[in-house]
This record gives structure tokens, sequence and C-alpha cells, in this order.
């Protein structure tokens, strides 16, 4: 298949938000992980405090498991899925082809 779409980065308005999901990819996101890194906290004490789940603060619980960030992680979810149609809709690919 020959698909006629353009790669392009994720358009994000927020500029708080663009600094953010910099930071989670780069490692320097103030996440328990990479803080305690900073003040010679060991690692199994960077545990999350936004939650009562007892885990490590990295990027995978911040963005898939952390109980405290729930509706933040629906939000995030929603605008994935509508910009994932959009750009679907834009390279003319019809839902879940391969998927």
């Amino acid at each position: 298949m020959d698909f006629e779409c353009k790669a392009r980065c994720v358009e994000i308005d927020c500029k708080r938000q663009r600094r953010m999901l910099m930071k989670l990819r780069g490692g320097m996101a103030e996440l328990r992980i990479e803080t305690g890194m900073w003040c010679r906290v060991r690692t199994d004490e960077r545990i999350c405090t936004m939650c009562d789940r007892r885990e490590l603060e990295d990027v995978e619980h911040y963005l898939l498991h952390c109980t405290g960030l729930v509706e933040e992680r629906m939000e995030m979810e929603r605008l994935m899925k509508e910009t994932v149609e959009r750009w679907q809709g834009e390279c003319g690919i019809n839902g879940r082809s391969g998927m």
C-alpha cells in the first residue's frame, strides 16, 4: 500500500504539555525516579506520592498506572484517539486495518 501521508510530530498547542512530553521522552521529567537520583535517594524508595499503589514513580507508572492521574489519562486517551482518527482520515485509512 502506498500512503501519501507526510511524517509529522504530534501537534500539541499547550506549551506546558509540550514541555512535559519532551521531559518524559528525554528522561528529565520531575518524577521521583529522576529526582531521587539528584538527591541520592535509594531506587526502592522513589515511590509515587500521588497514589497508594506503592510503585516506583517512573514514566511507565506516571503514564499508565498511577491512580492519582485517572482523569488525566482518560483525557489523554481521548485526545490520542481523535488524533489517530484524524490522521487515518487524512491518509485514507479506514479504521483498524492491520492493528
